[in-house]
């Protein structure tokens, strides 16, 4: 029930292509989805990766990669979206609507902010991963813990980590860590 709920959250953030929409065969595809993103560590032991393409249109507009493993109450969702911010309020823009997004599909699941750890965007160096700790519980008591780190190179990537538990979001963030965007 628990990882169900968790695959729900992760499932309401995510970015979804409709199932079997396929872009046409054109060369501006071809490069996008041959093209090399991130580097990317081996997933802890026992967790899986699938990658998804993003489709909008009939355009490859990124991807979304999941790591997860059943029974485990976390997951990491990262996202590429070819589309980047260009300037510093872009930037701040983005990032807000990454939180509104946050908390709007918790609210959803009945959960409200109980702390956000947000560094102060307006002074922010945007050339350096952004991390963001967002901590929401429910009537019950039930913690989930959100923390996210974004990129902005030629693409934006956001490496969502969504946990139960806070080891669980400790063994994902060490691994997050190690994810960066191939320049």
């Amino acid at each position: 029930m628990r990882n169900a709920a968790l695959f729900s959250i992760c499932t309401l953030f995510c970015l979804t292509a409709l199932a079997g929409a396929q872009p046409p065969d054109t060369e501006a595809n071809r490069q996008i989805v041959q093209r090399n993103y991130l580097i990317m560590p081996e997933p802890p032991l026992g967790f899986s990766t699938t990658k998804t393409p993003i489709i909008t249109g009939d355009q490859f507009t990124g991807f979304q990669v999941e790591v997860s493993r059943e029974g485990v109450s976390g997951e990491v969702l990262v996202t590429i979206t070819l589309d980047v911010p260009k300037t510093n309020a872009d930037k701040i823009a983005e990032v807000k609507k990454y939180v509104d997004q946050a908390e709007q599909t918790m609210g959803q699941l009945n959960f409200q902010v109980a702390k956000k750890t947000i560094p102060d965007l307006t002074t922010y160096d945007f050339s350096k991963p952004l991390f963001l700790d967002l901590e929401y519980k429910n009537a019950d008591g039930v913690s989930k813990f959100v923390r996210e780190r974004i990129f902005f190179t030629s693409y934006t990537t956001v490496l969502m980590i969504v946990a139960s538990k806070e080891e669980g979001l400790e063994l994902l963030t060490r691994w997050a860590a190690a994810v960066k965007p191939v320049q």
